[in-house]
């Protein structure tokens, strides 16, 4: 399965050494950007993909859900009140089993060590707290 790519912008005739694009249209979640550049000549200059998240709509995105029970879970959010909000990890019974402060607004979390299931979290910054579900499978 290939990845289609479109056309943000284009010049035809450059004034300058630097170039700088916006997206005025990104979309809610993961964003793919790469640069193309074409020289009269024919040769090409291709950068490699980057990936940059979006969140307008929604505070938070966590994923992969369902995550591999030894792999890792990302947390993106939106700047947060406070320096470092806490995750916190529920299991089906309501027991804290996972505890950790986020450090940044795109961070990693380990999920070595939860069995099977469905847990759910709680993403709590200073006056605001976000719940949802995490599911753990093999």
């Amino acid at each position: 399965m290939g990845v289609t790519f479109i056309d943000v912008v284009h010049f035809d005739d450059l004034n300058g050494p630097n170039v700088r694009v916006l997206d005025d249209q990104p979309i809610q979640g993961n964003n793919t950007h790469q640069v193309l550049i074409d020289f009269v000549n024919g040769e090409q200059i291709i950068q490699e993909a980057s990936n940059t998240f979006y969140l307008t709509e929604t505070p938070l995105i966590i994923f992969p859900n369902p995550v591999g029970s030894q792999g890792f879970v990302r947390i993106v959010t939106k700047e947060m009140e406070s320096a470092s909000p806490l995750f916190r990890l529920y299991d089906a019974k309501g027991s804290q089993v996972l505890r950790y402060q986020l450090l940044t607004t795109d961070d990693t979390i380990p999920t070595g060590g939860l069995q099977p299931g469905i847990y759910f979290y709680q993403l709590q910054d200073l006056s605001v707290t976000f719940t949802g579900r995490l599911i753990v499978i093999q």
